[in-house]
């Protein structure tokens, strides 16, 4: 069985293919039967070590080591193809999602069911799409940050008067306690 990443997203679409039947990737199980992980495998094969070698040091046979490199290879190109896709493959997700939805599911779910559904679908999507995803009230953010400014700036005129009437103080020395 192909690859998801040998054949080409818009096609697999047009030419309407199941692309859940043309994945065969087996998983990799997270250690050997004789408990070596896949971690330990990857770490031999990152210093340049061959599979015979790795083979050796680990004590297991080549073939087993080339089988599960292989796996973990398929699986590599697999996350590559997600991705570089992923907007496209969730848009496309969430089309075939709704278009398996039949009128009799529509009836049965419930309106909390329907909106979370759409939201959750929608945000992927915007969120994919380098969008936001969050209702900003940008009036208010930039009324706050207008404020904390004109605050800062009365501190500082304040600051200067003083300093301009009373020159002999040194106000950087002076520590002023306000009571309430």
């Amino acid at each position: 069985m192909p690859i998801l990443n040998s054949m080409d997203f818009s096609a697999a679409i047009k030419n309407s293919i199941d692309i859940d039947s043309d994945i065969a990737i087996k998983p990799i199980p997270p250690t050997t039967p004789k408990g070596i992980s896949r971690e330990r495998l990857i770490a031999l094969r990152k210093k340049n070590l061959s599979y015979s070698l790795i083979a050796k040091v680990v004590g297991i046979a080549k073939r087993n080591v080339v089988k599960r490199f292989k796996i973990l290879n398929k699986q590599m190109e697999l996350v590559k193809y997600y991705r570089e896709n992923r907007s496209d493959l969730i848009d496309f997700q969430a089309a075939r999602t709704l278009d398996s939805i039949t009128p009799a599911d529509r009836k049965k779910a419930s309106l909390l069911q329907k909106t979370t559904a759409f939201s959750q679908l929608y945000d992927k999507s915007r969120l994919e799409n380098d969008k936001s995803t969050q209702n900003i009230a940008y009036a208010d953010a930039l009324k706050a940050r207008d404020d904390a400014l004109k605050a800062e700036d009365l501190a500082c005129t304040e600051q200067d008067q003083l300093k301009k009437n009373y020159p002999h103080i040194d106000f950087d020395q002076v520590t002023i306690n306000v009571t309430p």
